[in-house]
């Protein structure tokens, strides 16, 4: 699994989450939701077990489990539960060139106004 990617799904439940992003193989996983906000999780990813462990960064007794499948490298599953509520997620990897701050770059200074 890229551990330095960002995933997206279908927007099809209004109770769904709009992405996932995963920064590194111990660091942070980001859920967001489809309200355009945030959980952040502490992750922990072993690649020989398909298991990825979520905690919270502040509360260090609340953890939770999932398995994972990759049929591909652009396919991920998740298979797990978050405070009681059983989980699959499929997602897709989303391309990185499509976020605005890669593909037109940091600017400081605009000479034209740009809005997305």
């Amino acid at each position: 699994m890229d551990t330095s990617a960002a995933w997206r799904s279908l927007i099809t439940d209004s109770n769904g989450w709009r992405r996932v992003i995963f920064q590194q193989r111990r660091f942070n996983a980001a859920f967001q939701r489809l309200d355009d906000t945030f959980v952040n999780y502490v992750a922990t990813i072993n690649m020989t077990e398909k298991s990825l462990t979520l905690a919270k960064p502040a509360d260090k007794s609340w953890k939770t489990d999932f398995t994972f499948e990759q049929p591909d490298a652009e396919k991920l599953t998740l298979d797990g539960g978050i405070d009681h509520h059983a989980i699959r997620m499929h997602r897709q990897l989303f391309d990185r060139k499509r976020f605005l701050l890669v593909s037109r770059g940091f600017q400081w200074v605009q000479e034209y106004l740009f809005n997305g």
